[in-house]
């Protein structure tokens, strides 16, 4: 009899695991979580080799999915977006804006009720314009509302990309604002306080985040325990690397360090997003989203405050 009682208690923990484990399925479009060794992720789904995929966000419950799609030679995006409907993925769509303009790196509020992305959009306007500016869109239903400008201080007359918020709204970026007229490419990290309704002056990130050269792609964890981002300095594997810094007791952030083999090639590594579960970092690698179990992060974190 106990011996019974034991093989049937042995089934229903099986099933349950098996239940929860498709459970997560569901919320990944179907895939098997991955290890601390990067994979693609959503391969001939959301991509293929004749797709060239940019940033990616899901949402908090990971039932909706956005990504950018570049589209033409002068690096012009889409943003497309797929969810989670009576049990299975939607076919992935265009997210409902102009077509004469270019949209990338998608965010979604806590609420999700708002859509935020980098654009080259003008309000009124037929013509893209010459530079980038920090976007959003508000939820109407199934689609999203015409993109709306965040406006200054964030925005200026230089560029602005690649948005990422705390559970505070603080909000991190990435601008050329304070480069020379002879060197665009000199980008740099930022971050800005949310208080009485708006945003403040943004504030420039120390040495220990940015460098001389190309500091782009912040992801901030909601806590703000910890800033991922890219990187082309030199010390990396590739044309562009994810680095990662961790804020310490005494509220300072710690020098970035290269996250490493398990994520970090010879190729491009860019467009960092951690799922609101805390369980995966999805990047981008010369155009294909890959993910990785999150305990890199807290591997890297023991190595850095030890």
């Amino acid at each position: 009899m106990k011996t019974i009682c034991a093989i049937m208690f042995f089934c229903a923990i099986t099933q349950i695991e098996s239940l929860a484990q498709n459970k997560i399925n569901e919320k990944y479009l179907g895939e098997t979580p991955p290890s601390l060794t990067a994979k693609e992720f959503g391969k001939n789904i959301i991509s293929n080799d004749s797709i060239y995929v940019f940033g990616s966000a899901f949402s908090t419950m990971a039932d909706e999915f956005y990504y950018a799609v570049r589209i033409d030679e002068k690096w012009n995006a889409e943003l497309w977006q797929t969810k989670y409907k009576n049990g299975k993925w939607t076919e992935p769509k265009r997210v409902n804006f102009n077509k004469n303009f270019s949209y990338n790196d998608p965010f979604l509020s806590k609420d999700q009720r708002r859509l935020y992305f980098m654009s080259n959009y003008t309000l009124g306007g037929d013509k893209p314009s010459d530079k980038s500016d920090l976007w959003y869109s508000r939820r109407i239903g199934e689609s999203w509302s015409t993109p709306i400008n965040l406006g200054e201080p964030i925005n200026t007359d230089k560029n602005e990309f690649y948005i990422s918020l705390t559970e505070n709204n603080t909000l991190y970026f990435s601008s050329n604002r304070n480069s020379s007229d002879k060197n665009q490419s000199d980008y740099d990290l930022f971050f800005a306080k949310y208080k009485n309704g708006k945003y403040q002056e943004p504030i420039q990130m120390g040495p220990e985040i940015n460098s001389e050269y190309f500091d782009v792609d912040p992801f901030i964890a909601p806590d703000e325990s910890y800033l991922i981002f890219s990187s082309s300095r030199p010390g990396g594997k590739g044309k562009g690397d994810l680095y990662i810094s961790f804020k310490t007791t005494n509220n300072k952030w710690t020098k970035a360090i290269n996250m490493g083999d398990q994520i970090n090639t010879e190729k491009h590594e860019f467009c960092p997003f951690v799922s609101h579960d805390g369980k995966y970092l999805f990047f981008t690698r010369n155009g294909k989203i890959y993910w990785i179990s999150s305990k890199i992060i807290d591997n890297l974190k023991k190595n850095v405050i030890n």
